[in-house]
């Protein structure tokens, strides 16, 4: 197990309070489509490698996947969100924008957050979407020197114009 953390079940945790167990875990007994025995291994020669429903003379790793469903809970109410750093009074957020729902080629239940700090710093949320309205994280957006923004909007294409304190305009199209 050099470099890989061991994630035990009871290290999983809802995202937030917005969020509650919809079932107890079980083991997922399928493996691209086809029906594993009781206990859900899939076997591979070695770490990381593909991984087969059968156990052959080669094989010397095995896995398995546990499944537990969630439900978010927090309708007609407010949802915190997590901050970027762990005391939110640190780099707090002064402006947040929404959009992308008419993204060409997109993914029609995903959504861009944009936001902006009080130091000027971009951030667009990752993993928002009609099932996970709070998304699962900050990914920093890096922007041109000199530039501290102060106002950012988002377009319904996904385009995104910012504002920065000195009166200069940008524009983006995309996080890649």
């Amino acid at each position: 197990m050099d470099g890989l953390k061991e994630k035990t079940k009871e290290s999983v945790r809802l995202p937030s309070m917005a969020w509650q167990w919809e079932s107890n875990w079980y083991l997922d007994t399928t493996f691209n489509r086809q029906k594993l025995d009781k206990d859900g291994w899939t076997y591979a020669v070695d770490f990381p490698a593909e991984y087969h429903p059968k156990k052959g003379f080669t094989s010397c790793v095995r896995r398995r996947k546990w499944i537990r469903y969630r439900k978010y809970i927090a309708y007609n109410t407010w949802s915190q969100v997590s901050p970027i750093h762990k005391a939110p009074s640190e780099d707090p957020f002064m402006d947040v924008a929404v959009g992308g729902q008419d993204l060409p080629n997109g993914n029609p239940d995903e959504l861009f957050v944009w936001a902006v700090t009080v130091t000027g710093k971009i951030f667009v949320r990752q993993g928002v979407s009609n099932v996970c309205p709070e998304g699962s994280g900050w990914l920093p957006i890096p922007i041109p020197e000199k530039c501290e923004v102060n106002q950012i909007n988002v377009g319904p294409t996904g385009l995104v114009w910012a504002v920065t304190w000195h009166g200069k305009a940008l524009v983006r199209t995309g996080v890649t």
